[in-house]
């Protein structure tokens, strides 16, 4: 019962910084500005930008089946695809419950080994995930890094002012989150032996699994080059909203720039980075293009939404395919 009062009151908490964090954006902004941004929106480059979002879904589901290979050869690319869009779908209400919801699509469709258990054991899957979701971090934080270096003059006082007030409240909570991860990691694993330790071991030990089928990945370079791919396409999306928006002048540092903070602002947990996405986007295309913050927040929400979008129509197709599978 206490478990159950926590979660719900985790998620209500996340929708409602959600919120305020797009009450703090919209609060100032005047609606007829909001219309006058959207009716200069050319949206055949939003369309193009939402395939291209979709086309990132196949190729992450193809960079995610090299993990679970390992665990379980005969699991399928439409399944990971199908476990892919039905966790954004599930994100975009509930913070972070999509990785779970993947897990669950996966272990289902997954053969069972002699004694009836799931070759790609929930353990085993949600520790593909973590890994999955740590190159991610890695390479947007990698990005950030690359892009201030090479174009510091550039972007660096847009850069002192989102970090003016310190670290970012998200970015502390994941370090804090895997700080006490393995923590608590070192402690299961020290203490294995005991009765009250021993099945918490077992969980951790198929998350260590799942995470180290990277090593026994066949052909390792397509990891590599999916994961190229994903980012490359990013760019080349935030290249088209800046195309259905001429009028701002952005190029292709900027659209690199964008991506990159975009992504990081994904980290703090809110439902489907609402408000957080908005923010920091907002901010950076108006201090970039020198325009009103309410320039920068149309830019935001028709990237932000569009995306939306697609993960809703995706995330309802293949919820549809997996439904029609148990039949």
């Amino acid at each position: 019962m206490e478990k159950k009062v926590y979660n719900i009151l985790k998620y209500v908490l996340s929708a409602l910084l959600a919120v305020v964090l797009l009450w703090l954006c919209f609060r100032k902004i005047a609606w007829s500005d909001i219309a006058a941004g959207l009716r200069s929106c050319r949206w055949g480059w939003v369309v193009v930008s939402m395939v291209l979002g979709a086309a990132v879904f196949v190729i992450r589901a193809l960079r995610w089946h090299l993990l679970l290979r390992p665990l379980d050869p005969s699991v399928k690319v439409t399944t990971s695809l199908n476990a892919i869009n039905i966790g954004y779908l599930v994100n975009i209400a509930l913070s972070r419950v999509g990785e779970l919801v993947r897990c669950g699509v996966v272990t289902r469709r997954s053969s069972k080994d002699s004694s009836g258990k799931p070759l790609a054991s929930y353990d085993k899957v949600l520790g593909t995930i973590v890994l999955d979701r740590v190159w991610d971090f890695l390479v947007s934080a990698l990005l950030v890094v690359i892009v201030a270096v090479l174009m510091w003059g550039r972007y660096s006082g847009l850069l002192r002012d989102m970090f003016s007030g310190g670290v970012p409240v998200g970015v502390w909570i994941l370090l804090g989150v895997v700080a006490l991860g393995v923590v608590y990691a070192v402690v299961v694993w020290a203490l294995r032996e005991k009765a009250f330790f021993a099945p918490q071991w077992k969980v951790v030990k198929g998350l260590f699994e799942g995470a180290g089928t990277c090593l026994r990945m066949e052909r390792s370079w397509r990891f590599f080059l999916y994961t190229a791919a994903i980012w490359a396409v990013y760019v080349v999306m935030v290249a088209c909203v800046a195309s259905a928006f001429p009028g701002l002048g952005l190029d292709g540092w900027d659209c690199l720039f964008l991506m990159a903070v975009g992504s990081i602002a994904q980290v703090i947990p809110v439902p489907g980075g609402f408000g957080a996405y908005h923010y920091v986007v907002a901010t950076s295309v108006a201090a970039i293009c020198g325009v009103p913050f309410a320039a920068g927040l149309v830019f935001a929400t028709v990237s932000h939404e569009s995306q939306v979008l697609t993960q809703v129509i995706a995330g309802t197709a293949s919820y549809v395919s997996e439904s029609l599978h148990k039949i």
